[in-house]
């Protein structure tokens, strides 16, 4: 198998692939979440609709999850 990283994605939280699997940030320090799919061609289709652009990925079904991790620090920093 094979791990690498996709020069299209554009997603931040995109962490790299492996075999049929995206990793990502996940929810916590230390955490990573990872899809697995049936295939290649579900993996490179949910890639394409969601972690190619920024606005895909802000649909993606776990961004609101991973976002809530940094959501916090951002709004901290306006306080400052």
């Amino acid at each position: 198998m094979s791990n690498f990283l996709d020069k299209y994605v554009a997603c931040p939280f995109y962490f790299k692939q492996e075999g049929r699997k995206i990793y990502c940030d996940g929810f916590e320090q230390g955490v990573r979440i990872h899809l697995s799919f049936g295939n290649k061609i579900l993996m490179n289709k949910h890639k394409s609709q969601y972690c190619h652009s920024v606005k895909g990925c802000e649909k993606c079904p776990i961004y609101p999850v991973i976002e809530k991790r940094y959501k916090p620090l951002d709004e901290e920093k306006l306080k400052i």
